[in-house]
């Protein structure tokens, strides 16, 4: 076995002082053998550790990187991403919508998912009324948000920042409407309102407001897209009937608008 250097009570030969530091060979006194397998036996446990760890953030970075396909109920979002690919500016120049007849390139990742609702409708001022990236009259927050997968449908709650499954249903033809190649979209999402929430207006003002604000919901969505690098089209054509049961929704909420995205 190999040497180790440790130091031992008893003095080696020739040593001048009993604090003298040695090799440990086989024939070493007991102390410096005791003293060996404690020092082995740290540092196994701090490599096991430490190979477990970045086993678990390997492990962690791989599953981010793949295809979210939901299953749970409910699914916990991850935070949003500090920094994207480019500056605001560059996003701004980028932003895009693809052909109807284009969508056939691969889903989102849980991240992205995570990133998308976020910039399009998460809480940005958790201390100040749990203001959010869109804006909304009198704070009313009258706008759904709804994610549609292939596996079913979950609706977005910013203040968990979660999704919630409304629907096992696949309901890409209902968003598709009349263009049936977008339901090879792989993710989707609708923006739904609930014009009575905006209290002390008029009914038209109320439907005006309420569609201006799932406006900049999709606007935020487009320009996180062209910064992200997801190809995306904003629509309005939909089943809106269909959709409206579909989701568990009431006969007076507005089916504002949707989007499609892939990479």
């Amino acid at each position: 076995p190999r040497a180790v250097r440790s130091p031992c009570s008893a003095a080696a030969p020739g040593s001048h002082s009993k604090n003298f530091y040695y090799l440990c060979e086989p024939s070493a006194p007991p102390a410096c053998l005791d003293w060996v397998k404690r020092e082995w036996s740290m540092f196994r446990k701090a490599l096991v550790s430490t190979l477990a760890l970045t086993m678990g953030l390997l492990i962690n970075s791989i599953a981010m990187a793949q295809v979210f396909e939901p299953k749970e109920a409910e699914i916990a979002l991850l935070p949003h991403s500090a920094k994207l690919g480019m500056d605001v500016a560059t996003a701004f120049e980028k932003r895009s919508s693809i052909q109807p007849n284009e969508f056939h390139g691969e889903g989102l990742t849980l991240q992205e998912v995570s990133d998308l609702l976020w910039f399009g409708y998460g809480i940005n001022r958790p201390n100040d009324k749990n203001k959010r990236t869109a804006p909304s009259s009198g704070m009313a927050y009258e706008s759904d948000v709804f994610m549609i997968f292939p596996a079913g449908a979950y609706k977005y709650e910013p203040e968990a920042h979660r999704l919630v499954r409304v629907s096992t249903a696949d309901l890409r033809l209902e968003v598709a409407g009349l263009q049936k190649d977008m339901a090879t979209a792989p993710n989707m999402l609708v923006v739904a309102a609930h014009p009575e929430k905006l209290k002390g207006k008029t009914p038209e003002r109320q439907h005006h407001i309420a569609l201006v604000a799932g406006g900049t919901i999709i606007q935020n969505i487009c320009l996180y897209c062209a910064g992200a690098g997801i190809r995306c089209r904003p629509r309005a054509t939909m089943d809106a009937e269909a959709l409206r049961k579909s989701l568990g929704l009431d006969e007076n909420a507005i089916m504002v608008m949707t989007h499609a995205f892939c990479h």
